[in-house]
């Protein structure tokens, strides 16, 4: 067992591996767990700490389960993941190569999206059988239950709409998301990696004009809601598309 050490040079945590690649949690994170759970200061009860500390250690595990599903599948495949990033926008699992075969690197990709599809499931089941339970039959005994009803139902909704939001955005088909590598593979073997490119990198300009607009007004709103893709990724791709040039992935 390892316990987490943290990084005095840039901050960062290592907070386990996976095999022998690193799982490294930046300081940015922090930021978008804040953003996420700033609403559950607000709720009644003074049970606002507690669900900010089960949010946060919610988004942790959803982005953690989402980039361990990427490297367990390319591990099957015989991908070797040499290190998994947790930072504001995600994660990330830098591979030490390539898979081989197309199916091959459609799985790993499809995985991700799948784990938070799955962890939206469970989390909506949760909600369904805590709803369908009267607060009677609850105990409040510390010594019994840890978390009050109220707290569950809070957390529960939390995660299904968290990973939802996971499962889609990350299929959205822009780069660098896993929808956007998945149009890629498919454009760029019948089409060439010029015209996947082109059309990957279109589709997520678009898509990431929307994310800031989107922004920018929930921001003047005071719910500011920050979604992928990022614009400026897929515009210098289009551009380089545009120029005649292809982004290989």
């Amino acid at each position: 067992m390892r316990f987490p050490t943290l990084s005095f040079s840039d901050g960062t945590i290592e907070i386990g591996r996976f095999g022998k690649a690193p799982v490294v949690l930046h300081p940015t994170f922090f930021l978008a767990a804040f953003v996420l759970t700033f609403h559950f200061w607000h709720l009644p009860g003074g049970i606002g700490p507690l669900l900010v500390i089960c949010g946060a250690g919610v988004l942790l595990g959803s982005i953690l389960l989402h980039e361990l599903a990427h490297a367990k599948v390319g591990r099957h495949y015989g991908v070797t993941a040499r290190r998994i990033d947790i930072n504001l926008f995600g994660g990330v699992v830098h591979f030490a190569t390539s898979p081989r075969l197309m199916r091959h690197d459609f799985a790993i990709t499809i995985a991700g999206p799948l784990s938070n599809a799955a962890l939206a499931l469970l989390a909506l089941l949760v909600l369904a059988v805590v709803r369908y339970i009267s607060p009677e039959q609850f105990s409040f005994n510390p010594a019994d239950v840890l978390v009050p009803p109220t707290s569950i139902v809070h957390i529960a909704r939390f995660a299904c709409f968290l990973n939802a939001a996971l499962a889609i955005a990350n299929m959205l088909p822009a780069f660098p998301l896993d929808g956007g590598r998945l149009l890629y593979m498919l454009v760029a073997k019948r089409y060439g990696a010029h015209t996947a490119t082109f059309v990957v990198a279109a589709l997520g300009t678009v898509f990431g004009a929307i994310a800031k607009f989107v922004l920018l007004v929930s921001t003047m709103a005071g719910v500011p809601i920050w979604s992928p893709p990022p614009f400026m990724i897929n515009w210098d791709a289009l551009q380089q598309a545009r120029g005649g040039r292809a982004i290989r992935i």
